[in-house]
């Protein structure tokens, strides 16, 4: 299992790790888990790391993933930042996926580094 998700109550973030090769069960079965923990402590934001990501599911499996959040009762009020993939091909799906889920309305923002996303995130918060 190349992904890892848990919830943090001082940010009130639900954070998800990918790392090495994931397919797009991996994806979704951590976007079940990820938002499973959303709802029950009525999280607001949401962290994505893809920094060690080398593979993931294809552009098809990338473009269906917000009609889950859809289906499994996701707050649009949630806002998520992604930390881009260092991995060149891996990074222009996470792209294409930002680009997705902010046509289908989702509040989602890449960035660079963990860093730099929680500060994102955390800036909206006070």
């Amino acid at each position: 299992m190349p992904w890892r998700v848990q919830y943090s109550e001082t940010q009130d973030i639900v954070e998800v790790v990918y790392w090495g090769e994931t397919s797009a069960s991996d994806v979704r079965d951590a976007a079940v888990e990820a938002i499973t923990l959303a709802k029950e402590h009525e999280a607001t934001f949401g962290l994505v790391d893809c920094l060690e990501q080398t593979r993931t599911g294809s552009v098809l499996d990338l473009y269906e993933l917000p009609a889950l959040y859809d289906h499994e009762g996701l707050s649009r009020t949630i806002r998520m930042a992604l930390v881009e993939p260092r991995d060149p091909k891996v990074r222009d799906l996470a792209m294409f996926y930002e680009t997705v889920c902010k046509n289908r309305g989702w509040q989602i923002q890449t960035f660079p580094t963990r860093e730099v996303a929680l500060d994102w995130l955390l800036s909206v918060a006070q």
